[in-house]
């Protein structure tokens, strides 16, 4: 999992800052009612997209300007299976995978 670092999602003029920290796994927990090793649907990986966008912008000093609905909102304007996926791609790595496997 390569969250511990800031990454970058960006979507038309939008970039969240990705972010693993204790904060966000607190409040995805808060937000799902579940424990972070138990995301099974869509609504648990945006919960999960927005704590770390949250711990994110946080992190790097910038305000976050949505509130867990507005982020909805948000998404919704935008290329949101894009975002999902960047993200899942962020989670499991596959982008520096690529990068190893390009470089060989």
């Amino acid at each position: 999992m390569q969250l511990l670092e800031i990454k970058e999602i960006k979507a038309g003029d939008i970039t969240l800052y990705i972010k693993l920290s204790i904060r966000a796994m607190i409040e995805y927990e808060n937000l799902s009612g579940g424990s972070i090793n138990e995301m099974k649907t869509t609504e648990n990986t945006i919960q999960f997209i927005y704590s770390t966008s949250k711990a994110g912008a946080k992190a790097k000093g910038i305000e976050f300007p949505y509130t867990y609905d507005s982020f909805i909102d948000m998404l919704d304007e935008l290329d949101y299976t894009r975002i999902i996926h960047d993200f899942l791609d962020i989670l499991y790595n596959k982008a520096e995978q690529k990068k190893t496997t390009t470089q060989k």
